[in-house]
């Protein structure tokens, strides 16, 4: 990001990079993070994805640089455990939080990178791709507790009041599975 009232996305080199998604391109009036902007730092491996220019990427992630730029790209993509894979010779933000993660189409190709890059003994990551819902548990976040602030995002009037409105009760068999 280039100083303040940069956008997400922004490079020295390419200048701004642009969503395939967005038609227009980046709003300039649009927060750091707004939805016409690509989204984090991996956005650049997300656009390349999205686009055809590479089959998979890997992001880097101190606090939503894979999986923001990765839902705005429409990509599938999974931030690891920290230190699940070595971040040796990355330019450290934070070795709290920093992690490195798979961007691709598919999760497939998702169970492919992992397999490459963090073999499980005796078996794959394909094998937790069941297709199946069974045994599925569905958590609910409170969007007020859990939204980013004005200062990334602008408020949208629409998204507020759908994630405002009453919700019938749900019960089931047993918490947490359908």
């Amino acid at each position: 990001m280039r100083g303040f009232g940069g956008f997400a996305g922004w490079s020295t080199i390419g200048g701004q990079t642009q969503s395939p998604y967005v038609v227009g391109g980046v709003d300039p009036t649009d927060t750091w993070l707004g939805m016409s902007t690509p989204g984090g730092s991996s956005s650049g491996s997300a656009v390349a994805v999205a686009a055809g220019m590479a089959p998979i990427a890997l992001g880097t992630e101190t606090d939503g640089s894979i999986l923001l730029p990765s839902d705005r790209a429409g990509l599938y993509s999974l931030k690891l455990t920290v230190g699940k894979l070595s971040t040796r010779g990355l330019l450290p933000f934070t070795r709290v939080t920093d992690s490195l993660g798979p961007m691709t189409k598919s999760p497939k190709d998702v169970a492919t990178l992992l397999d490459i890059l963090t073999p499980i003994q005796g078996g794959t990551h394909h094998d937790a791709l069941t297709a199946s819902f069974k045994g599925l548990r569905i958590g609910f976040l409170d969007p007020a507790e859990w939204a980013p602030g004005p200062g990334a995002v602008r408020p949208n009037d629409d998204y507020t009041k759908q994630v405002k409105c009453r919700m019938p009760s749900l019960r089931l068999k047993k918490p947490g599975l359908l």
